[in-house]
């Protein structure tokens, strides 16, 4: 039998997996990760469950980089939930239980920029992924700062639309607002 008659008899017959591996399910990417924060919140102490919504917006974050990556995306958030030493941290880090060593939602001024610059992240209103990081990296820092105007003139450079300036200023105006919630 040649290579390619090879190929084509076995597209053609039913795949059947090998003796003792796991049956592959026809679940979706939503219903396998909730089984395994189930299983992960089978096994941790009550302080370190972690709730379904949460893997959903890890999801929703890594959306552009497809399955494979949002689904190592929620493991490692798993991980680095259950032991903060681990090798490769979450970058969620956000999203961390307060009281988690990693966490950095214990800083509410920072906490206040980092929440809209990660709503700023996900914007489908701004097509481009790079372009939408572009954004979220420009609001992560103080509007006077020289990190700000990094940002702001390669924004400007690569897209030569100065709207996004706007929606940045907008977004400014929402992080003073959480900030002063914060103070008063």
């Amino acid at each position: 039998m040649s290579n390619l008659d090879f190929i084509l008899e076995t597209l053609s017959s039913p795949l059947e997996p090998a003796e003792g591996a796991p049956a592959v399910s026809g679940k979706s990417l939503m219903e396998s990760l909730a089984d395994e924060v189930a299983l992960f919140n089978e096994r941790v102490p009550e302080e370190l469950k972690v709730l379904e919504g949460t893997a959903k917006l890890i999801i929703k974050r890594e959306s552009d980089n497809g399955h494979p990556r949002a689904l190592r995306a929620v493991m490692q958030y798993l991980s680095t939930v259950e032991n903060p030493e681990t090798n490769t941290p979450t970058v969620h880090r956000d999203l961390l239980p307060k009281n988690h060593p990693l966490s950095t939602r214990w800083l509410s001024k920072f906490e206040a920029r980092r929440e809209v610059a990660s709503y700023f992240s996900s914007d489908m209103r701004i097509k481009d992924s790079e372009v939408r990081a572009l954004v979220a990296s420009a609001l992560t820092y103080e509007p006077d700062s020289a990190q700000r105007f990094f940002f702001t003139e390669v924004l400007i450079a690569k897209t030569k639309n100065t709207g996004l300036l706007a929606i940045i200023e907008k977004a400014d105006k929402i992080i003073s607002e959480r900030e002063g919630e914060d103070n008063g």
